[in-house]
């Protein structure tokens, strides 16, 4: 970063033009990653769910592993709902 920081005229300059973007990058990996994620735990829980409907089992039992998955995905959506309403918030 040193390196960089030679390239520009003042530390103000550099902050704007390099530093800004470089952190820009990284909660926007961070964000790609986390969605990514999100997503692949979601797709697991809908597969459980297609396995346990598979499966022979009492249905009082069914229903809870369900109840419990269903709750699972409900959260994530929440959550990714939560993070997309905070966006929009920001002024």
């Amino acid at each position: 970063m040193e390196k960089q920081r030679e390239k520009y005229p003042n530390s103000v300059t550099w902050w704007e033009n390099y530093v800004k973007k470089k952190i820009r990058y990284i909660f926007m990996t961070e964000g790609k990653e986390r969605a990514r994620d999100d997503k692949m735990m979601e797709n697991f829980y809908y597969n459980c769910i297609y396995d346990i409907l598979q499966e022979p089992t009492q249905p009082r039992e069914m229903s809870a592993r369900l109840h419990e998955l269903k709750a699972k995905i409900i959260r994530l959506h929440n959550k990714r709902m939560q993070t997309m309403t905070d966006r929009c918030k920001r002024p």
